[in-house]
């Protein structure tokens, strides 16, 4: 029960979880069956959730249970401590007509993309525009360290 508490409290945040997880503490406190549980740390998270301190109250039961989880084998191999056995997940055999309609679609988006990337690109490509660059840095790097003509009306 202290360990349904702290899955509300840690699934769901907020009020509903809150009030779960105090029906939890309270059912593990009326239990008659307490071995390695801390019922004093209990009750202390039970006032702590009453407040509305869940940030207190999760790790009071937290280490309410860790004498009895401190006990546990851990699980090996295939023995993962529960007995729910999940059914295998059955795909579809074949793609309905619907599913033919989007597959066609998808793939005539991919190939008008691929053409129209092909077809819009610069003329020029990234290694030309960067040389661009460079020449006219150095053409006006040249211009500003050329000797003036003696002229003022080539202030700027």
């Amino acid at each position: 029960m202290v360990q349904q508490a702290i899955s509300y409290l840690v699934n769901q945040p907020g009020a509903t979880g809150t009030a779960q997880a105090l029906v939890r503490v309270d059912n593990a406190l009326a239990a008659k069956d307490q071995d390695g549980v801390d019922v004093a740390t209990v009750q202390q998270a039970k006032m702590d959730l009453k407040a509305g301190n869940v940030d207190a109250a999760r790790p009071l039961l937290q280490d309410s249970i860790s004498a009895a989880t401190a006990a546990l084998k851990p699980a090996t191999g295939e023995e993962t401590g529960t007995k729910t056995v999940v059914p295998p997940f059955q795909g579809t055999v074949s793609l309905s007509g619907m599913d033919w309609v989007l597959l066609i679609l998808s793939m005539l988006a991919a190939v008008g993309g691929a053409v129209l990337v092909y077809l819009l690109r610069p003329k020029e490509n990234l290694r030309a525009l960067t040389g661009d660059i460079l020449a006219a840095r150095a053409r006006l790097a040249n211009e500003s360290d050329a000797p003036s003509s003696g002229r003022e009306d080539n202030v700027r």
